[in-house]
């Protein structure tokens, strides 16, 4: 009996390359026979393909190809190693109809994820949609019929309708302007000579006054062109410009974070281009711990741009540690410093590069400012 290969367990179109983060069962990991029984490599493979998995399409898959799992896993080129810890790395992954390997837990963990964001999709489109059907479907057009007064109708032919559109005010309103500015014109003009205005100039010679244009209403403007309401529901095209822009911002430090609203009305009071300014910048701040939820970037750059706007005293000049492109105030590497001459441990090598006995840069900056490199403990 031929073994048939069962269909693969993640449709094919699930794309997680913009999570930056994978739920992890602590208590099914914990309990698991990979924790009981595979060694300590075989251990550290797993974890990196389970990892690596979850970026590929469709997510939770690995290809079957053992120059790729062996990079992947961390061993390079030396795919004869890779094999030595194959089986146990690959624990519990089976190979399905489509020739790629999908491990149960990681797949169910894609999916999972993956209706959570067509979920929030969908309700943003759904509340976009309420709001749509709540305007009118075309524009309102006024016509008005009023009573027109006795003495005018008086004047007016006895068969002759006595409804005036809006039109038609508006055009007898402007004949009246036109005469009113006439009269005044031929006062003005008929006034030269007889000494009213003797003594300063002659009348004649002033240029006539142009017409003040009408400032465009916001209503004559295309829909399209139109600022959003601070106050009303996003609509999915604006969610998905500000969520493109502002992960574009962070790379990688971007959330996993699906609810982007709060970074939308950050946009819409201070503009795209400010918030991804902000959003580079404070992305490239060393942190403790990541930053997992886009209220908490929005109130970031509330404070960032609050603080810049407000007056205060020049910048503090940003020294570079000579590692990754990684800037740091000079009051902060001050206290860096002095954090790592008492604990070299507080050092945060992977974020900041070497320690400051071995960085170059910093050696020069504490030479410059008289900062004592030498650990305390060497010291004593």
């Amino acid at each position: 009996m031929v073994n048939v290969p069962p269909a693969p367990l993640v449709p094919p179109d699930v794309d997680l390359r913009d999570f930056a983060f994978m739920p992890l069962d602590v208590v099914r990991l914990r309990d698991s026979d990979i924790s009981a029984k595979a060694t300590a490599e075989e251990f550290r493979c797993a974890v990196l393909l389970w990892c690596a998995s979850w970026h590929q399409v469709p997510a939770g898959s690995l290809p079957d190809d053992d120059a790729i799992l062996s990079n992947l896993a961390g061993f390079g080129r030396a795919v004869g190693e890779w094999k030595k810890h194959r089986d146990g790395a690959l624990w519990k992954w089976i190979k399905c109809s489509d020739g790629r390997l999908y491990h149960p837990v990681v797949a169910e963990k894609a999916v999972e994820s993956w209706q959570a964001k067509k979920r929030q999709r969908d309700r943003t489109e759904a509340a976009r949609a309420a709001r749509l059907s709540q305007r009118p479907s075309s524009p309102v057009t006024i016509d008005v019929t009023e009573q027109v007064p006795r003495a005018a109708r008086s004047s007016q032919p006895p068969n002759e309708p006595v409804t005036n559109s809006v039109t038609e005010r508006k055009a007898r309103n402007e004949r009246l302007s036109q005469t009113h500015a006439d009269d005044v014109t031929e006062i003005v003009t008929s006034s030269k000579g007889q000494g009213q205005y003797k003594g300063q100039g002659e009348i004649d010679n002033l240029p006539a006054q142009r017409p003040v244009p009408r400032a465009p209403a916001e209503s004559d403007r295309p829909e399209s062109e139109r600022p959003p309401d601070p106050g009303a529901a996003p609509a999915k095209s604006e969610l998905d410009r500000v969520e493109d822009a502002c992960r574009a911002a962070l790379g990688s430090a971007q959330p996993q974070d699906l609810v982007i609203g709060p970074m939308v009305e950050i946009v819409r009071k201070f503009g795209q281009e400010r918030v991804s300014l902000c959003l580079a910048s404070e992305a490239r701040r060393p942190r403790e711990k990541p930053i997992r939820t886009w209220k908490i970037w929005a109130r970031i750059v509330v404070e960032s741009i609050g603080s810049s706007a407000s007056p205060a005293g020049p910048a503090e000049r940003l020294i570079s540690l000579g590692f990754g492109g990684v800037e740091m105030p000079e009051a902060n590497l001050a206290a860096a410093i002095e954090r790592w001459r008492r604990a070299p441990a507080s050092w945060m090598r992977n974020v900041w590069g070497p320690p400051p006995d071995e960085n170059r840069t910093i050696r020069k900056f504490a030479a410059e400012r008289g900062i004592e490199l030498t650990k305390i403990g060497d010291a004593a």
